[in-house]
């Protein structure tokens, strides 16, 4: 699991508590007193890496979950680095939220055969999207932005979904409501879970609507219903 800042660190204890028995986190970041309020560690575990503050929340929830905490000196990793910490995985998780990282390391997973899963806030948190690349039938995640199958969120103003500067931090605050943050985090879980028992109960693609935005078809809370694809 790529990502355990506010979003990825709940899901990471969410998929813990249902019963994962081995879980790799991978995350550079240190856990600063202005995430606390959305992230699933408390303020006493400020000024330690994520991973190993989540991992101490995953032992304390769900001590039969073992936790291999990775914190790589840069982020994202190339290709190579994600290739070595994905090659014995059953299901990638990404939660970073960051674009850049999310299209090569849903490649490599892709090349690799590895099951994909990544979830990410939109529009300060107005938007969930919870993207899978698992089945023959899913799309490359790369190509999703250039099909017309697949809805493009579109962009808002950046100052609008950034609080100010965390004190003493040059890392911003996203404006994201916690509601938000668990009901993506347990989307993101919800169909982690659903890869691994190979249900299959969701769409390739899942994107909820916390708060309705002035673009249609984003102007309605709920969930957004893909338009059935009817062959010519």
């Amino acid at each position: 699991m790529f990502g355990v800042g506010a979003l990825g660190g709940h899901v990471a204890v969410a998929l813990a508590e249902s019963g994962i028995e081995s879980l790799r986190i991978i995350d550079g970041d240190i856990l600063s007193p202005g995430n606390v309020v959305r992230h699933v560690a408390g303020h006493i575990q400020a000024g330690k890496l994520k991973v190993a503050s989540v991992k101490v929340v995953i032992e304390d929830h769900a001590p039969w979950t073992k936790v291999d905490p990775v914190a790589p000196p840069v982020n994202p990793a190339g290709a190579s680095e994600i290739a070595q910490l994905i090659e014995d995985a059953d299901l990638v998780v990404d939660t970073t939220g960051n674009d850049a990282f999310v299209y090569p390391v849903s490649q490599v997973a892709e090349e690799l055969g590895r099951p994909f899963v990544s979830g990410a806030l939109f529009r300060g948190g107005f938007i969930g999207r919870v993207q899978r690349k698992a089945l023959d039938t899913d799309a490359s995640i790369n190509n999703r932005p250039h099909s017309t199958s697949y809805l493009t969120i579109p962009p808002g103003d950046p100052e609008s979904e950034i609080a100010e500067p965390d004190l003493g931090c040059s890392a911003p605050v996203n404006n994201a409501a916690p509601a938000s943050v668990l009901a993506c985090a347990s989307l993101v879980a919800q169909m982690a879970i659903d890869v691994l028992t190979e249900r299959f109960e969701f769409d390739d693609e899942v994107i909820d609507i916390y708060r309705p935005l002035p673009e249609a078809p984003l102007n309605r809370v709920g969930r957004y219903q893909r338009p059935v694809q009817t062959a010519a």
